[in-house]
C-alpha cells in the first residue's frame, strides 16, 4: 500500500516505517473571516487531492496553543512574535475597501484615508471591539477604528449590510471579487493606501515532517498565490485615477 523508506547506511532498515501517503485527520485552527470564505471553498480540492485525509476546522478569532489542544497547524493574519513554535509565511491578502454605487451617489467617494472619517465604516468584531482598518499614510502605516453604525463578528452579515447601503468595508479583495465584477461593488482609494495582511502558519516542530502537514502547507502556499492577485483597474472602477 505505501513504499518501503530509504534504507539506512550500511544496508540495515530502520525500525520505524512511516507511511509516505498523507492519510489520517488533520486538525487546522483558522480566523473565521479567512476560513469561511479563502480557506472553505477551496478545502474540497485539498481532500480530494489526498483521498485518505480528513480535516477538522475550527474558526476562531485568537490564538490558540496547537500543542495543548492537539491541533497540527494555526492559520493566523499577523506578524508573528518569537515562540517555541515553527512558523511559515504563506502569502499575504490583499485588502480592499468596498461600497454600493448608491452608497457613494449619496455619500461620495473618499479619495484619502482622511475621507474615510467621514463615512459609515462597518466594522468587524473581534471580541467587544471592532477591528481596525489596516490603511498607509504618507507617514506610515494608519490603523482606522470603524465608527458606522453595524459591528458585527460575522463578515456575511457585515457585507449584507454594505450590500444594503448602510456603509463601506474594508475586506479581503479575494472575498468580493464577484461583487466588483458584477458592479455590485466599486472600490475605492488605490491598493497602495491599504495594506495587505500576512498570513502564517504555526505548527510545533514534531509536526513539521508529518506527510499531512507538509502536503497542506504546500496546498496553503498555492493557494495563497491565487488568492494574492489583485483585480484589474477595469473590475476594481476605481474613484481616484493615478496622477
Amino acid at each position: 500500500m505505501y513504499s518501503h523508506p530509504p534504507r539506512a547506511r550500511g544496508g540495515r532498515q530502520g525500525r520505524r516505517q512511516h507511511p509516505q501517503r498523507p492519510r489520517g485527520r488533520l486538525r487546522v485552527d483558522a480566523p473565521s473571516m479567512f476560513g469561511s470564505y479563502v480557506l472553505g471553498p477551496a478545502i474540497g480540492r485539498f481532500l480530494a487531492a489526498y483521498p485518505e485525509l480528513s480535516v477538522d476546522l475550527s474558526l476562531r478569532d485568537h490564538l490558540v496553543d496547537p500543542i495543548a489542544e492537539g491541533i497540527d497547524v494555526v492559520l493566523r493574519m499577523a506578524k508573528l512574535r518569537e515562540s517555541e513554535l515553527m512558523h511559515k509565511h504563506l502569502g499575504t491578502m490583499p485588502l480592499v475597501i468596498v461600497g454600493t454605487p448608491d452608497y457613494f451617489a449619496r455619500r461620495g467617494r473618499p479619495a484619502s484615508v482622511e475621507d474615510l472619517r467621514g463615512h459609515d465604516t462597518l466594522g468587524f468584531l473581534v471580541g467587544s471591539m471592532p477591528l481596525p482598518w489596516k490603511l498607509r499614510h504618507e507617514d506610515g502605516d494608519v490603523a482606522l477604528v470603524p465608527t458606522g453604525r453595524f459591528y458585527s463578528n460575522g463578515i456575511g452579515a457585515i457585507l449584507e449590510a454594505a450590500r444594503a447601503g448602510q456603509g463601506i468595508v474594508q475586506v479581503f479583495e479575494h472575498v468580493v471579487r464577484e461583487d466588483l465584477a458584477r458592479g455590485t461593488f466599486e472600490a475605492v482609494l488605490r491598493p497602495e493606501l491599504q495594506q495587505e495582511v500576512p498570513v502564517a502558519a504555526l505548527f510545533a516542530k514534531e509536526k513539521a515532517q508529518l506527510p499531512k502537514v507538509r502536503v497542506f502547507l504546500e496546498f496553503m502556499a498555492e493557494l495563497m498565490r491565487a488568492t494574492a492577485k489583485r483585480v484589474g483597474p477595469a473590475k476594481r472602477r476605481e474613484g481616484v485615477r493615478r496622477s
